[in-house]
């Protein structure tokens, strides 16, 4: 056994403590935002608008920090567009590094591996606080691959991950077969490709939507929290149409999240 000495102990409870990365997110807050060197995770069914609940993140965050924010589904010219329509300022953009797959001359013909080392080459260019990577499951580095180099991937992105001490989140699909009205809760066993990953990751967060009458009950499942305790697990978004974004977020307790799990529209 490793013996620890009282200043390290110390040093390494205060880590444990401080806050890096600031968010309006209560969900992120409630073990003290984004962890330095570690893997996180958003899961989710396809059009539950995680990418939306991204978009909300970085813009919140990036007054403060510098994002990679890494697309495997969208063009730069797209999120330009979202940023154009939604009349985002100009000190927000400018700590926003947009890289698309699709565009990167980098990732041409690349797959596995060769995307990994396309994503550590723009980290080295642009330096930045925090990696979001949108999204994982739809990557040349992940879909339709083995799950043994999905493994493989992901085990190299957390070794990349502690050498830097930047966070990585990773967006990530549920299997095809999985939608709003599915019976149960969403859990990391429902993700796309390889249960494997998720033994990598140190905190999931399950994006579920709730179809309830002609409305929607949106909330996080804050499923895995290594190395850091929490409050509560459950978390309830409210979503604005007119900002197309997620405003805020509060903790809710397992009575509520119960009685509105009981009242969800199923379609068996």
């Amino acid at each position: 056994m490793l013996e620890i000495s009282e200043f390290d102990r110390l040093k390494l409870i205060e880590e444990d403590e401080t806050v890096y990365f600031k968010s309006k997110f209560k969900f992120l807050m409630t073990h003290n935002g984004f962890r330095p060197g570690e893997l996180h995770m958003l899961l989710s069914t396809s059009g539950s608008g995680k990418t939306t609940l991204m978009k909300s993140i970085i813009f919140d965050m990036a007054k403060d920090v510098k994002i990679l924010y890494w697309l495997s589904e969208e063009t730069e010219k797209t999120f330009r567009k979202h940023i154009a329509n939604k009349g985002i300022s100009n000190s927000l953009i400018k700590n926003i590094t947009v890289v698309s797959e699709l565009e990167s001359p980098l990732c041409i013909n690349s797959e596995g591996m060769g995307i990994v080392n396309a994503l550590k080459a723009h980290v080295a260019e642009c330096n930045p606080d925090i990696v979001i990577f949108d999204n994982i499951t739809t990557s040349a580095a992940y879909a339709d691959l083995k799950p043994s180099v999905q493994n493989s991937v992901i085990r190299e992105m957390k070794k990349y991950a502690a050498e830097t001490n930047i966070p990585i989140l990773f967006v990530a699909h549920t299997k095809g077969d999985i939608n709003i009205y599915n019976q149960g809760l969403l859990s990391g066993n429902d993700i796309r490709g390889s249960k494997g990953v998720i033994n990598f990751i140190e905190f999931l967060y399950v994006f579920q939507k709730l179809s309830i009458g002609e409305s929607y009950f949106n909330f996080i499942n804050i499923e895995k929290h290594r190395s850091q305790q929490i409050e509560g697990k459950f978390f309830a978004l409210e979503y604005s149409p007119k900002a197309n974004s997620y405003i805020q977020d509060w903790p809710i307790d397992f009575e509520t999240m119960k009685e509105n799990y009981g009242q969800r529209n199923i379609l068996k």
